[in-house]
């Protein structure tokens, strides 16, 4: 049984991070996982595609530099495949 002070989405980015660092060690480095606490905004990162692994540290599909505006879960519902 789950301790009630255990928050499901803090293990959910727990568990993004041990994903990211065991496929990718040296990503984890580079990378900020965000968690936005008030919903209904959760930052997400996804692919409609087949992922791929690129070998280089800063592979141009990440666009670094572009701000983007949060999303809510219900304009991405039903458009993949949800993982937690």
């Amino acid at each position: 049984t789950k301790a009630p002070n255990e928050n499901p989405l803090w293990e959910m980015m727990q568990a993004s991070f041990k994903v990211l660092n065991a496929s990718y060690s040296n990503f984890t480095e580079h990378c900020w996982l965000y968690f936005g606490g008030r919903p209904p905004f959760y930052e997400a990162t996804g692919v409609d595609t087949m992922p791929t692994q690129e070998s280089s540290m800063n592979p141009t599909q990440c666009n670094w530099n572009t701000k983007r505006e949060k999303i809510t879960l219900t304009q991405v519902g039903g458009k993949g495949v949800c993982i937690g």
